[in-house]
C-alpha cells in the first residue's frame, strides 16, 4: 500500500527515453552495415534491456527495501565471484581483447554490471550498520578502501575503466554521505 513517487518515475522514463533516443542515432548506421537493419540494436535493448529491466523493477518494488540488509553479504560475495570466473577458462569469454563476459550457454553476462548494484547494496547495508563508527580510521575508512579496492582490481583486469570509475565514484558518493570525515 505504498504510494508511486511520480517524479522519480517521471525521472525515470525520460532517462530511459534519452537513452533509447542516443542509442538509435548513435547506432542505426553501424547496425544497419552489419545486420541490414537500422534498428536492430534498439529492438535488441528493446528486448533484451527495457523489458527485464522493467519486469524487475515491478518485483523489486514490491520488495520491503530493508530486506535488502540481509541479501547484502550475499550480494558482495555472489559479486567478487562472479568477477572472478570470467578469468577462469570454459566460462570468461574475450572479446575485442577485454575479458568481462560470462558464457552460459547462449546467454552472456557482464558481472560488472552486477557489481554496480551489488557493491553499493553491500555498501548501504554496512554502512548504517557501522553508524558513527564510519568516522573512524580503522573502522571505516580502512576497510572501506580494502573492499573497494579487491572489486576495482578484479575490475581493471578485466579490463573495464569505464564502470570501474562508475563503481569508486558512486560508492566514494555513497561513502561521503554516510558521513566520513573529511580528512579521511
Amino acid at each position: 500500500a505504498s504510494k508511486v513517487d511520480f517524479v522519480f518515475l517521471g525521472l525515470t522514463v525520460a532517462l530511459v527515453v534519452l537513452g533509447l533516443i542516443f542509442l538509435t542515432s548513435a547506432s542505426s548506421v553501424i547496425a544497419f552495415q552489419k545486420w541490414g537493419d537500422s534498428y536492430h540494436l534498439i529492438k535488441r535493448q528493446l528486448l533484451f534491456g527495457l523489458l527485464p529491466g522493467i519486469a524487475l523493477a515491478f518485483i523489486f518494488a514490491r520488495i520491503p527495501y530493508d530486506r535488502l540488509r540481509q541479501l547484502a553479504l550475499p550480494a558482495l560475495v555472489c559479486s567478487i565471484a562472479a568477477l572472478v570466473l570470467v578469468f577462469l577458462p570454459g566460462l570468461g569469454t574475450s572479446y575485442g581483447g577485454a575479458r568481462r563476459w560470462l558464457h552460459l550457454g547462449s546467454f552472456l553476462l557482464q558481472p560488472a554490471e552486477l557489481v554496480k548494484l551489488g557493491f553499493l547494496v553491500y555498501l548501504a547495508a554496512w554502512l548504517e550498520r557501522l553508524g558513527p563508527e564510519v568516522r573512524s580510521f580503522a573502522r571505516g575508512l580502512v576497510p572501506f578502501i580494502l573492499t573497494l579496492g579487491v572489486v576495482l582490481v578484479l575490475i581493471v583486469l578485466q579490463p573495464d575503466i569505464g564502470t570501474m570509475s562508475v563503481i569508486a565514484v558512486s560508492s566514494v558518493v555513497v561513502f561521503f554521505v554516510a558521513g566520513i570525515r573529511i580528512s579521511h
